[in-house]
Parts: structure tokens; sequence; C-alpha cells
């Protein structure tokens, strides 16, 4: 049982070691690539001078820094609540009750508001 913990203990440093090491590389890849693109673009265009390597990593630095990036989960999808589906409202009885209402009800409730509403400008 303990030849298991220390076998997995050691998987889990080199995982980091090699996690390491890839996230060195992708900044130095990232970092170089920026510089070229930045002095073969920006000094013609803008009038900006040339940047070295490590300021071209600070750039991409203070980029996510500024305006975030990928999180961790970039392959998780994050949980979406579900989409209630409402069934589709019949609008005809709602007309036909309106239509009903307005012949039984609706026109004298209308004749008091005006017969109120003259009433009160007088």
């Amino acid at each position: 049982m303990n030849n298991y913990i220390k076998k997995g203990r050691q998987l889990k440093k080199r995982k980091m070691f090699k996690l390491f090491i890839m996230m060195i590389a992708m900044l130095t890849i990232a970092g170089f690539g920026f510089m070229l693109l930045w002095n073969a673009i920006v000094p013609d265009v803008f009038g900006l001078g040339e940047i070295t390597f490590f300021k071209g990593i600070g750039l991409i630095i203070l980029a996510k820094i500024l305006f975030g990036g990928t999180s961790p989960n970039i392959n998780k999808k994050s949980p979406q609540p579900k989409k209630v589906e409402e069934p589709p409202v019949d609008t005809t009885d709602a007309d036909e009750l309106y239509e009903k209402w307005w012949d039984e009800e609706g026109e004298a409730y209308f004749d008091n508001y005006l017969q109120k509403s003259q009433e009160s400008e007088h």
C-alpha cells in the first residue's frame, strides 16, 4: 500500500513538472511570436518603437490581467438552466371571451367611465 502512495505522488510530481515545462514553453513561444508581430507591424503603422522579448511577455501578461482570458474550465461546459417549454396560448378563446364580456358588461363600464369623466370636468 505504501508503494502505491509513493508511485502516485511521483506521478503527480512528474505531471506538475511537465505542466510547468509546457507553460514555460508556451509563454516563450507566445512572447517570441508577439515580439515578432509587434516589431513587424507596429513601428511602421503607428511609429512606435520595437520591443524586446521580455517586453513582449510583459505585454501578454498585462493583456491577460486587463482583459482576462481562458478560464481553467475551458473544456467543461457550464451548467445551463433547463428551459421549460410553455404550451402555446390559444388566443381565439381569449378573443371570444373578450367580445362576450364587452357585449355583456364592458360597454356599460365604459359608458359609466365617460359619464364620470364629463362630470369631473364641469
